[in-house]
C-alpha cells in the first residue's frame, strides 16, 4: 500500500478578477493506494517540483508487455 500524507495551506490567488478554485482550502489530507504485485516496491521514487508530486513505480520484468503471435485460420 502506498500512502500519501500532506498539508494544504490556504493560498489566495487573484489576477485581475480571476480566481482559482481548489479541491480543499486547507488542512491535512491522506490518500492510500493498493499497488499491484507487479510493481517493484523497493525501487519506488518520488519528487515534488512546481507544486506537482511525481511518483515513479517501475514494473517487474515479468509484468512488462510482450508480443504474442496469433495464427489466423481460414
Amino acid at each position: 500500500i502506498l500512502s500519501l500524507r500532506g498539508e494544504k495551506r490556504q493560498e489566495e490567488e487573484q489576477e485581475e478578477h480571476r480566481y482559482h478554485v481548489w479541491e480543499r482550502i486547507n488542512g491535512f489530507f491522506e490518500r492510500s493506494f493498493t499497488l499491484p504485485k507487479t510493481v517493484k516496491a523497493d525501487e519506488i521514487s518520488a519528487h515534488f517540483r512546481d507544486g506537482i508530486l511525481h511518483i515513479e513505480m517501475p514494473k517487474a520484468p515479468e509484468a512488462k508487455s510482450r508480443k504474442i503471435s496469433i495464427k489466423a485460420e481460414q
